[in-house]
């Protein structure tokens, strides 16, 4: 479901949606939670927050010679 930022009536009428339609609902909802298993967590973090780390240091050392 998309809105237009800002538009209010858009995002109710999207709720309402939802409101009433179970199947799609948890659909999204089962989407969104393992979307976020996928992506967030402690592993992929780490994994990630030492890529950067490594890629500083890297970029760090280069600009000191």
């Amino acid at each position: 479901i998309e809105v237009e930022n800002g538009n209010s009536k858009q995002f109710a009428s999207a709720i309402d949606e939802l409101l009433v339609d179970d199947k799609r609902r948890l659909l999204y909802a089962y989407n969104a939670r393992k979307r976020v298993l996928e992506y967030f967590s402690m592993d992929n973090i780490e994994v990630d927050l030492k890529r950067i780390y490594n890629k500083l240091l890297i970029n760090n050392d280069s600009l000191s010679k």
